[in-house]
């Protein structure tokens, strides 16, 4: 989930506000993980990205993203 598509309109801005929140909460975990997941992946030995088919150039090019990217 990214920015787009975060905001729905309705007839009655209040039915929303539930939706909103919950979206916006699954939003802030997803990017906490992505920046955690990130965080681990820069700390792998060159044996352990080895393991799981990853590069050191593919490894810095992800560890670069910021949060909100893919």
């Amino acid at each position: 989930m990214g920015f787009s598509g975060f905001m729905e309109r309705a007839d009655d801005p209040k039915e929303n506000i539930p939706n909103i929140l919950t979206r916006l909460a699954r939003l802030l975990a997803l990017w906490a993980a992505r920046s955690s997941q990130r965080r681990a992946l820069a700390e792998l030995e060159p044996d352990r990205l080895e393991d799981i088919g990853i590069d050191r150039t593919a490894r810095d090019r992800e560890c670069r993203k910021r949060f909100w990217e893919k």
